[in-house]
């Protein structure tokens, strides 16, 4: 069995692929991530954050070019337009013989080769926990916790081959945060082969653990937006595993290249690896990172907007009113489970 695991995709207007792109993904499986739904004439949800959504058409063709027969659907996009938007969604696709998981409760979907024949090949879709999940409403984006990762893992056997595409990570950083990476290898120590991070828009290291591959970012595949995400170049990778008989793995990659709307493969570069990275690089990055960031949060925290957030900062405003203590106060109550609950229950 063939697998092809592209990145985001959502696109308001036509795009051209050219025949390379054809095929490289040529009797192959080929699965991709929706990165928001269908549009309709429904309202935009109320949400924080841009609101993303296809048109059909453009999507239909493109979809047809790719061969793309399974799209995931657990991301911070898919409820852009309520529970109405994932039920138009689901049923468009329906229609286009497209399967779609990652939502409705399909934490995960097994694969069938071109005979129809199941072997024991497992693709688990969650995300992390922002607009649109299954905790805002039941048909939502699969939002990620051990339970049901465990009780999808569970209905498989000891043979399975699993592979969890996680909708999770920090924008256009190439390197997996500290959480990441740890969740990440909490997910490989409970039995599964290969993780695929998304979400970052940007192709990210990669990493062995435990005879497992973690892939950090692939990318977006296909950001076509009118407007002023319009004529913005977009790298992104497609994660290639073939499986024997005996589920033996061969995994490569392949590069592509979004250039104003035409989308070609490109030259292949060998990707970063954490095997490569001194841990206190690794760490010093993280620090800084944290470090240039945590006065932003504080106005996220008091409810500024962006543009407000981007001048006051500038001001040097959030230092001079925010006490060291302060500071502590915040940090204790968002990682605290018992304080954090209060905050994520707020009624708006």
């Amino acid at each position: 069995m063939k697998i092809s695991i592209l990145g985001d995709i959502a696109l308001d207007k036509s795009v051209n692929t050219t025949n390379a792109v054809s095929e490289a993904l040529v009797d192959r499986i080929v699965i991709a991530n929706l990165e928001g739904p269908i549009k309709s004439d429904f309202s935009a949800a109320i949400k924080t954050g841009p609101t993303l959504g296809s048109d059909l058409q453009p999507l239909k063709e493109l979809l047809s070019d790719l061969n793309v027969s399974v799209l995931m659907c657990a991301n911070n996009h898919i409820g852009d337009y309520g529970e109405q938007g994932i039920e138009y969604t689901y049923n468009q696709l329906n229609l286009l013989d497209i399967d779609s998981f990652g939502y409705k409760s399909k934490v995960f979907k097994w694969l069938e080769d071109s005979n129809g024949k199941a072997p024991n090949i497992q693709i688990i879709n969650m995300c992390d926990v922002e607009w649109g999940t299954d905790r805002d409403f039941y048909n939502g984006a699969i939002s990620f916790d051990f339970s049901k990762l465990n009780n999808a893992i569970n209905l498989s056997d000891k043979n399975s081959f699993r592979i969890v595409v996680l909708h999770d990570g920090k924008e256009y950083h190439e390197l997996p945060s500290p959480e990441l990476r740890k969740l990440c290898h909490n997910i490989i120590d409970m039995g599964v082969d290969v993780i695929i991070c998304q979400h970052s828009h940007v192709v990210g290291y990669v990493e062995m653990y435990k005879n497992a591959k973690i892939y950090y970012g692939t990318g977006s595949f296909c950001l076509e937006k009118k407007g002023p995400m319009s004529n913005k170049i977009y790298n992104s990778i497609s994660v290639n595993i073939d499986l024997d008989q005996d589920f033996n793995p061969y995994i490569s990659e392949t590069f592509f290249v979004n250039k104003n709307g035409a989308i070609d493969v490109s030259k292949p570069t060998k990707l970063k690896d954490l095997k490569d990275l001194k841990m206190e690089d690794y760490k010093e990055y993280w620090d800084n990172e944290f470090k240039k960031k945590s006065y932003l949060y504080v106005g996220v925290l008091m409810g500024h907007s962006n543009k407000m957030i981007r001048i006051l900062n500038s001001l040097g405003f959030y230092k001079l009113i925010m006490s060291k203590r302060g500071l502590r106060k915040i940090k204790n109550v968002v990682r605290s489970r018992a304080h954090r609950e209060y905050i994520t229950n707020m009624k708006l």
